[in-house]
């Protein structure tokens, strides 16, 4: 992303770039739009926190949460309808947000602190 940003001199289109080129290198058509999405949040992650660590860490947790998921919809755990999603209680999503938002907490706080020159406290 540091090339991108040297050659575009602006920030945004370095993020733009690299996750286009993060989905792209998935190699799957279909979920080229989730990934390219999901490319902007880590590239911002970085922009803002100027850690590697960081978006490293998001990208772990989405990651686990997809593995867990299909775990739990190869085991019949978890219905594929799509179309009941948010009809029934499932508690894989409720940890899912619980740990998403977790790892947005604690990355907020590192930028916060890495700001103030003091990562730890």
């Amino acid at each position: 992303m540091r090339l991108f940003r040297e050659w575009t001199k602006n920030p945004h289109y370095a993020v733009l770039i690299s996750a286009f080129l993060f989905s792209a290198l998935h190699l799957q058509f279909y979920g080229f739009l989730p990934r390219f999405v999901l490319g902007i949040i880590l590239g911002y992650f970085f922009v803002w926190t100027r850690s590697i660590w960081v978006p490293v860490l998001v990208h772990f947790v989405n990651n686990g949460i997809a593995v867990v998921a299909a775990w739990y919809f190869a085991r019949g755990d978890i219905e594929q309808d799509f179309e009941s999603i948010g009809e029934v209680d499932q508690p894989l999503i409720i940890v899912a947000s619980l740990v998403a938002v977790l790892v947005m907490m604690l990355g907020m706080r590192f930028y916060e602190h890495k700001k103030k020159g003091s990562i730890i406290g």
